[in-house]
């Protein structure tokens, strides 16, 4: 029998489908109103636009024995990127204008210019090509969620629980009576309006301590009398992290010739997505399930300083502290960052004008394009932890405007309360 060379070490592959295609080119076409030649005749001829279609390319690494090795227990990442493509465009029509001037000799006469196809697509893109949407995160931003998610990530390692009985008892210290007397200040608030500015700061600090101390602690509380109960043994754990940065731009282009114009409407996204993962071998028993933990340990000063959950609101110091600690009981068995990202530009027709006296406008241009690009990546490692502003801090949701308000409002309370009694200033 011949010899058959059996691939045993890793090798490249690149993998794609879908084309991205030059559309049918754009034409004016002319004729002159009720003279002779009362028929439209093809004038002239658009060079080709922007492409259109969807395309989808992938480069990864083929591990011979994947799904054996795997089975055995190996952890084996390798390295991975894919892009996406999609281009899109409704216009067909580009509009017409009319001459204001005759354009016959007798009776008068006026001549019409009209624009068929996709004039969107060339106005453009106007010496063809792919037309991708504009970067609005920039590669510093993408390298902060990179590192908040790896922070993230090592402190999960670092905690090595589900739950956190260190935590859980800072916040609960940090609760008592307070909560109660913020309680009282809420009723207060709905039955007293001249006490409205002292009670809305009370008000403000009861939905923080709510929403970050009260709920969470009793969630970690009950959860935490399960853990108690554990028996010791070593597990296979995935630990993870992760940040979120979008951001959006709306505004207008004008794009058109010399004399019939279009004004867009330009509407562009970016949004980047950062998934830390790490797979370890770790050794459990009850003290590590309810939390006490080297990594836990190291945030209870940080956890008993007061509001100190509002700087973790903002920045990641809290993940900083546990991530810096190392996991004594664990084992890595492999790293892996997974970046996605997806930028989308939509044009609309906002408006159909011309420039100058000599033609009036017919009729509108119609239609829309749209570019749609993603990528996705994959490393075998972590950033290194560090301290960043988190990604997602922005007001782009209903939670984090209440939360802004609750802050504003604690603090405004306070100027007009007196430090030693507490009671509002006349």
């Amino acid at each position: 029998m011949p010899n058959i060379n059996r691939v045993k070490n890793p090798y490249p592959r690149v993998r794609s489908r879908g084309v991205l295609t030059s559309p049918a080119n754009a034409t004016e076409w002319a004729k002159d109103v009720n003279c002779s030649t009362p028929s439209f005749f093809l004038n002239y001829t658009y060079s080709p636009g922007a492409k259109l279609g969807e395309t989808e390319v992938m480069n990864d690494i083929v591990t011979p024995g994947f799904a054996k090795r795997s089975a055995a227990g190996e952890v084996i990442i390798t390295p991975m990127s894919k892009s996406r493509t999609v281009c899109t465009s409704s216009c067909t029509y580009g509009g017409a204008i009319q001459t204001v001037a005759n354009s016959c000799s007798s009776p008068a006469k006026k001549g019409i210019y009209e624009t068929r196809g996709d004039i969107l697509g060339y106005r453009l893109q106007s010496t063809g090509g792919i037309l991708y949407p504009d970067a609005l995160i920039t590669d510093a931003d993408v390298a902060s969620l990179m590192t908040e998610a790896g922070t993230q990530c090592r402190a999960n390692l670092s905690a090595n629980s589900k739950n956190d009985l260190v935590e859980s008892a800072a916040q609960a210290y940090s609760l008592g009576l307070p909560l109660i007397s913020r309680a009282k200040s809420v009723h207060l608030w709905l039955n007293k309006y001249e006490r409205l500015v002292q009670t809305g700061h009370d008000t403000a600090s009861a939905w923080l301590q709510l929403r970050y101390g009260l709920l969470p602690t009793i969630a970690d509380m009950q959860a935490i009398l399960n853990g108690m109960s554990a028996v010791p043994r070593r597990d296979r754990k995935t630990f993870r992290g992760s940040a979120t940065m979008r951001l959006q731009r709306v505004d207008t282009v004008d794009v058109g010739g010399t004399v019939l114009r279009m004004l867009l409407k330009r509407n562009t996204t970016d949004e980047v997505t950062v998934r830390a993962t790490t797979v370890a071998e770790t050794f459990l028993d009850g003290l590590s399930e309810v939390g006490l933990t080297p990594g836990n340990l190291v945030t209870l000063p940080w956890n008993l300083i007061p509001a100190s959950f509002v700087v973790d609101w903002f920045t990641n110091v809290a993940d900083y502290l546990q991530a810096s600690v190392p996991a004594l009981t664990s084992g890595i068995l492999g790293d892996c960052t997974v970046t996605k990202r997806t930028r989308q530009v939509q044009y609309s027709v906002a408006n159909t004008y011309v420039v100058g006296t000599s033609y009036t406008l017919v009729s509108p241009a119609n239609g829309q394009f749209t570019s749609l690009y993603e990528t996705k990546n994959r490393i075998a490692s972590l950033s290194s932890p560090g301290l960043v502003i988190r990604g997602d801090f922005r007001l782009d949701n209903l939670i984090r405007i209440t939360d802004t308000l609750a802050l504003f409002a604690s603090r405004v309370g306070t100027v007009f309360r007196d430090p030693i009694s507490g009671r509002r200033r006349m």
